[in-house]
């Protein structure tokens, strides 16, 4: 169990993202070929002055290996709907002892005192620091960001979403927000540490800076838990901790998941509509006549398969031995109209035949 959930957790729960076969006999359209047959890693630096302009005392060398994150948070629960397609890349925390001393001296685990603006000055000296290679930089400032997530530190997440980000800060060209909002550390995600927490500003800043929805579909990368298994959890432990104001945390927790459900209905019904144009789309690029005909087959077909497939070939033998420019035109409307694994069955029988067509 992560250090996290040995702070936060209570006892005894746990965190939680066809080959072609030639036939021996001749085909039904064999007798049509004669014709047919005309046409490197990241270095560790060692690192130096960690918080101070006059502490000139050696830290040593931090064994971080830099690594990036490219697990796809995966997983199935009742509360999890389907989530965007994109893999996630954000940044896996993984330093050295001296680096997590640092950043959690300055924001401790359970409270902080430290204002937002020394932390980001702390975070400037850090950065100035020639000793600290660019990508552990990266690392020190996520760490930070999952530390204020843990404790509710919503002004400093919108302080840090926006000097990520922004290129007058700590990059000349900004960096990928993605790496933050879907960074690695102590085994959590961002999302995680702000549902645990219950922070209704927190979760919706992080909606919001995500313009692909993926933070909404976050699961636990070992414990397959997503982001509503995680609010129930921090939930009964927040009730568990102080039940004389169960009823304030029950209203917090539930105005977290009110909005994390609406955030995903909007998010399925806007991919619903980006498939729907995407289909129509695609029904513009066939021409009018061939999508009669194509429809007139599948309909005709009644659901077979292996009758699709049979009356598609045929048709398109017919057309290359009339018009090759025409048999392509109409295989690649098939290919726009047709699963996969029935394209690949056409193309095969027409190889069969002597015939290939590109789509």
């Amino acid at each position: 169990m992560s250090s996290f959930h040995e702070t936060f957790a209570p006892t005894g729960s746990e965190f939680i993202t066809v080959g072609r076969k030639k036939s021996s006999n001749k085909s039904q359209f064999q007798k049509l070929k004669a014709s047919a047959d005309t046409v490197e890693k990241p270095k560790v630096n060692i690192i130096q002055n960690l918080t101070s302009d006059t502490d000139s005392t050696s830290h040593g060398s931090l064994a971080s290996a830099a690594a990036s994150d490219t697990k796809s948070d995966d997983g199935s629960t009742s509360s999890r709907p389907r989530g965007p397609r994109r893999p996630p890349s954000g940044i896996f925390v993984n330093l050295g002892k001296e680096w997590k001393d640092f950043v959690r001296k300055l924001i401790p685990n359970k409270s902080s005192k430290t204002r937002d603006d020394t932390v980001i000055s702390e975070i400037s000296k850090v950065k100035s620091n020639q000793m600290v290679s660019p990508f552990d930089f990266k690392k020190i400032v996520c760490m930070i960001f999952h530390q204020a997530l843990k404790t509710d530190r919503n002004t400093l997440v919108d302080t840090i979403i926006n000097c990520w980000t922004r290129p007058r800060y700590w990059s000349a060209g900004g960096y990928n927000i993605i790496e933050l909002i879907d960074s690695t550390y102590d085994g959590c995600k961002p999302m995680t540490q702000a549902c645990w927490s219950g922070s209704i500003y927190c979760i919706q800043r992080l909606i919001a800076a995500d313009t692909s929805g993926s933070v909404l579909y976050t699961v636990h990368p070992t414990k397959n838990e997503t982001i509503l298994d995680t609010l129930m959890l921090g939930k009964n432990y927040a009730i568990q901790k102080e039940p004389d104001t169960a009823i304030f945390a029950d209203d917090r927790f539930k105005k977290c998941e009110n909005f994390i459900r609406v955030a995903m209905a909007r998010h399925e019904s806007s991919n619903a509509a980006d498939a729907a144009a995407e289909s129509l789309d695609v029904v513009s690029q066939i021409c009018p006549e061939i999508k009669k005909s194509i429809d007139g087959i599948i309909e005709a077909a009644g659901g077979s398969s292996a009758s699709i497939i049979d009356q598609f070939t045929l048709k398109l033998v017919d057309l290359y031995l009339e018009d090759q420019t025409k048999s392509v035109e109409y295989f690649k409307a098939i290919k726009l109209t047709v699963e996969i694994e029935i394209l690949n069955q056409i193309d095969t029988r027409l190889k069969d035949e002597g015939i290939e067509l590109v789509a």
